[in-house]
């Protein structure tokens, strides 16, 4: 995921509050909740980045926090497929994977350039919001400043 790990001394808390956000969080959030819960994908709220998008910090009323991935678009990536999947992956429950808590799948109308034209045009967004764990990159965990990694043998 990039955002998050999961550590041994906060564990317990850590899986009181989000079983409490999982059964709280909507499983198909509105974009315009996740809108509200990020400040608008604002960049303060920005918590990474990668190949498959960027991921916000989003806080409830409650003052929970889960972590908010706005996918890129890719043409790839059909939409059923898209919801199939994210479906499947809010049932799976392990210890070392990051909780799905829901996924969002809208069609917004947007002003595309095409060829020096422009059009208003469906455009999809595509959301999957993970439980937050505040202990930093999971990138810079496993990878740190050793580019060997943890240096498991």
């Amino acid at each position: 995921m990039g955002w998050g790990m999961k550590g041994d001394s906060s564990r317990q808390s850590s899986l009181n509050d989000n079983s409490q956000i999982s059964s709280a969080f909507p499983r198909e959030p509105k974009l315009e909740f996740l809108k509200n819960i990020t400040k608008d994908f604002s960049s303060e709220r920005e918590v990474g980045h990668g190949a498959f998008g960027v991921v916000y910090k989003g806080i409830l009323q409650s003052g929970q926090l889960v972590a908010v991935k706005k996918l890129v678009r890719t043409s790839g990536v059909h939409d059923r497929r898209f919801q199939n999947e994210a479906g499947t992956l809010q049932i799976l429950e392990h210890r070392n994977i990051v909780r799905l808590l829901g996924s969002c799948y809208q069609v917004e109308k947007k002003l595309v350039e095409r060829n020096g034209r422009h059009f208003l045009s469906d455009v999809p967004e595509k959301f999957l919001c993970y439980e937050y764990l505040s202990n930093g990159s999971l990138d810079k965990y496993i990878y740190g400043m050793n580019p060997n990694g943890l240096g498991l043998r």
